[in-house]
């Protein structure tokens, strides 16, 4: 379904408003779901967000049992590719937020590596 929206917003011309608001939003979730992973603080104007993020994290690891839990590399994987495959941004947001990722991520894989 992703892969249609983008083909569509080619062929038409660009990303509406409303697409890129949902785009920044689920950035923003997967920024504050790396910053998890990694054990680092999220920064104060996200912390609903991230206790939000935190209590469905939780919400599906007890509906899937602690025996089917995403292993942390295999979570850090998964948030990677949900990273690629989200849609466009509006502009002036975009380097924060691939900064604060970026910054998460290699904390989160120097966690995996250490554990």
């Amino acid at each position: 379904e992703r892969w249609q929206r983008a083909l569509e917003a080619a062929r038409d011309g660009g990303f509406d408003e409303a697409a890129q608001a949902r785009a920044l939003d689920r950035a923003r979730r997967l920024c504050v779901g790396m910053e998890i992973l990694a054990g680092v603080e999220s920064p104060p104007d996200e912390a609903a967000l991230r206790m939000e993020v935190q209590v469905e994290r939780l919400h599906r690891g007890l509906a899937a049992g602690e025996a089917d839990a995403a292993a942390p590399a295999e979570a850090v994987r998964a948030l990677e590719l949900e990273w690629l495959a989200n849609g466009p941004m509006p502009a002036g947001a975009r380097p924060d937020l691939e900064e604060r990722f970026s910054s998460a991520r290699e904390a989160a894989l120097r966690e995996v590596s250490a554990a």
